[in-house]
């Protein structure tokens, strides 16, 4: 008598299911890795030969080769402080990874920030750098703040005068605690400007708010 083939496929399942199962599940799991952002560290860097500024350090946290252009934000310390600390107590690294932007640290010399040519043309080399050799960059959406000193430079740098050699421009700026007299920036520059009691760090919810104003805007 023929045997009944779909008795004998209900067997067979039964004796391979679980083995089908697990090929499934190993399957599942490695296109979700396949398609996982890699990890982003924060890694300490130097602006290299052929840039004005070759030799200046910086910190970057920058997806190396993300699939599309991503924002590329500026964060300055205040004087007398650091990358790390300014990356530390304003946990933009995190929101980073989350929005899916390039992050650069820049670093004051002597921790002591310069409104003057020089530090104008570090921060400038600091974004071809990352643009050129860094990450794969949206030119249109560069914004930089920054905390006490840091916010004066960033204001500084991005609400001066239009020039070739001035270039990429800063479509959002962002200040933390910056005081005393600061420039006029014109009408293409957005600012926004956050004051925190005296005690007060920056913190995640001052860099919150300021991606929320900075994230839409564009050149």
């Amino acid at each position: 008598m023929a045997s009944n083939p779909l008795k004998a496929g209900k067997e067979l399942w039964s004796k391979n299911r679980r083995r089908v199962l697990v090929a499934a599940g190993v399957v599942v799991v490695a296109l979700a890795y396949g398609h996982h952002s890699p990890e982003v560290k924060t890694e300490r860097a130097e602006i290299p030969a052929g840039y004005e500024s070759a030799g200046r350090e910086l910190a970057v946290h920058a997806e190396a080769k993300p699939e599309k252009p991503v924002p590329l934000l500026l964060v300055l310390h205040d004087d007398e402080s650091d990358a790390a600390t300014i990356e530390k107590d304003s946990k933009v690294s995190a929101l980073a990874d989350q929005q899916k932007f390039a992050l650069v640290y820049p670093e004051a010399v002597a921790s002591t920030w310069q409104t003057n040519g020089q530090d104008a043309r570090y921060l400038w080399d600091v974004v071809r750098y990352v643009a050129k050799e860094r990450s794969n960059i949206d030119m249109s959406r560069i914004y930089i703040w920054g905390a006490g000193e840091g916010g004066r430079l960033a204001l500084t740098v991005a609400c001066g005068p239009l020039d070739p050699a001035q270039q990429p421009l800063f479509t959002a700026v962002g200040t933390v605690n910056t005081v005393g007299p600061l420039p006029a920036c014109p009408s293409r520059v957005h600012v926004k400007s956050v004051a925190l009691a005296p005690e007060r760090k920056w913190n995640e919810a001052t860099t919150s708010e300021l991606w929320k104003f900075s994230k839409d805007i564009k050149g």
